[in-house]
């Protein structure tokens, strides 16, 4: 009887820490799935800046070049 319940606790204590693990994988997933996320939004935005940036200067020496 015993070590029927103990069996039964081990049991439960391994379905417990199985869980807890698979939710903790699931989250470093989910976090570094946002890094990602931010990383290339950050990336998209510099593009984004300089590709301006050299319309500007494009503009400026067009400019200067009619007058």
């Amino acid at each position: 009887m015993l070590r029927e319940a103990t069996l039964r606790e081990a049991t439960l204590r391994k379905a417990t820490l199985r869980k807890a693990t698979l939710r903790k994988a699931t989250l470093r997933k989910a976090t570094l799935r946002k890094a990602t996320l931010r990383k290339a939004t950050l990336r998209k935005a510099t593009l984004r800046k300089a590709t301006l940036r050299k319309a500007t200067l494009r503009k400026a020496t067009l400019r200067e070049a009619t007058l």
